[in-house]
């Protein structure tokens, strides 16, 4: 009888022994990196990086309410938007920090590479509208 309740009481031990671990187990920690894929839309909590050229093929990537995203745009590497559709969308309440000297691009006429309804932070990369065919006096000749 001792024994199995000396064996509980290790196991519980253990236990209770790794929950700091995983507690401290912080949204920026870079083991949670996850690329850009063209079929990447909705972007919750987390890391995200792009780490090749990306034509989006379903919509905009779309930083959900409530989310604190950290967008990673890898040199030489450039995120297009889906035909008809903005690049990158933040909804109210969502946060994104974009960093990296990568590419965000445009190619659809009267859309964005970033629709910013909530908090962006920008430390770099490279924001284009590259097919804009509009004829705006600041527009491309």
């Amino acid at each position: 009888m001792k024994r199995k309740i000396l064996s509980l009481l290790l196991a519980l031990c253990l236990v209770v022994g790794m929950m700091p671990v995983a507690a401290s187990a912080a949204e920026g920690d870079q083991f949670n990196l996850t690329p850009i894929t063209a079929d990447t839309k909705d972007l919750i909590s987390g890391n995200y990086v792009l780490n090749d050229n990306i034509t989006l093929s379903n919509g905009p990537l779309t930083v959900k309410s409530g989310s604190n995203v950290t967008l990673t745009l890898n040199e030489e590497c450039t995120l297009t938007n889906a035909t008809g559709q903005h690049t990158i969308v933040v909804e109210n309440g969502g946060n994104l920090t974009i960093s990296g000297s990568g590419t965000v691009d445009n190619v659809s006429h009267g859309k964005a590479a970033l629709v910013n309804n909530g908090i962006t932070v920008i430390n770099g990369g490279t924001f284009l509208r590259s097919k804009e065919d509009g004829t705006g006096p600041y527009d491309k000749p």
